[in-house]
């Protein structure tokens, strides 16, 4: 699949407008994280096909893309993906449900390809 990496793209597949929202009342850094959430759940709206995760369904494998942080001069600010990861049984709160990708392909390529919104929207 050609997964889309941007937010203009993601919204053009929508067919909506890539206009996003004024959040200038916010913080810098709230600012940031705003934006960077509204521009992955397009991303993610287009690449997961319609698959929408179901928190309460146990049986239901969703993924994530899996960052540390660490001291590396080539990795800016130190924020690099690590590799991916699954809920299964258990559940994190550190991206929540909207973010969740329907694969561990998609969870690698996201973590590769949008990797400064996540730095953006977890930081």
């Amino acid at each position: 699949m050609n997964y889309v990496s941007t937010f203009e793209d993601a919204c053009a597949r929508l067919g909506r407008k890539a206009e996003l929202p004024d959040v200038s009342q916010f913080p810098e850094k709230i600012q940031k994280h705003l934006i960077a959430g509204i521009k992955l759940d397009a991303i993610l709206e287009v690449n997961n096909e319609g698959w929408v995760p179901d928190m309460g369904n146990t049986s239901q494998w969703k993924y994530y893309p899996w960052f540390n942080i660490v001291a590396d001069k080539a990795a800016a600010g130190g924020f690099r993906l690590s590799a991916y990861g699954f809920v299964y049984d258990f559940s994190h709160s550190y991206l929540g449900a909207r973010h969740a990708c329907r694969s561990g392909e998609l969870a690698r390529w996201m973590g590769k390809n949008c990797a400064e919104l996540y730095d953006d929207m977890l930081r």
